[in-house]
């Protein structure tokens, strides 16, 4: 078996790898819980080598990402964990100004109308989202193809719940 060359550029900048390097977790690795991690043992998660100050310059999109998405994964084993530890964090003071943003997001009372009972509205950043989706989308592509996608091509992102 053939293997699997190093890249040789970073699939964050399109520029030529150099120290220092780091290794991204494609998708992020916050999206498993550790107690998960722990208790599957995932062989491997994927990880791309790419420049140190390119990988944390996504960091703090990718911390709010997880939070925002929390309460579109209760209900499912891995979303429920990672909202435990949501909570235990807050409570520890761990993100706790990401989290009070995030739930400023929750709207019951949209520009003033009133909801249907029980239902809310939740904003979000779009451009922090789609900003971490692209970077997953364009993490898979370059593992898969070894080629280069711009930060800055056109694309939409769209979610649908």
């Amino acid at each position: 078996m053939a293997k699997k060359q190093t890249p040789e550029l970073c699939y964050l900048c399109g520029h030529s790898l150099a120290p220092p390097i780091d290794h991204d977790h494609v998708p992020m690795q916050q999206l498993w819980a550790p107690e998960l991690r722990k208790k599957h043992a995932p062989s491997q998660l994927l990880t791309i080598p790419v420049h140190k100050a390119c990988n944390f310059a996504y960091q703090l999109d990718e911390d709010y990402f997880v939070k925002t998405i929390l309460p579109f994964v209760r209900s499912s084993y891995s979303g429920d964990v990672l909202f435990r530890k949501s909570i235990q964090e807050y409570h520890r003071g761990q993100n706790r100004l990401l989290m009070q943003k995030v739930l400023r997001e929750f709207d019951t009372r949209p520009s003033g109308l009133t909801l249907p009972a029980n239902k809310i509205v939740k904003r979000f950043d779009g451009k922090r989202v789609s900003r971490v989706a692209w970077k997953i989308v364009r993490g898979l592509y370059f593992h898969h193809t070894g080629h280069y996608l711009p930060a800055d091509w056109t694309r939409t992102v769209e979610f649908h719940l």
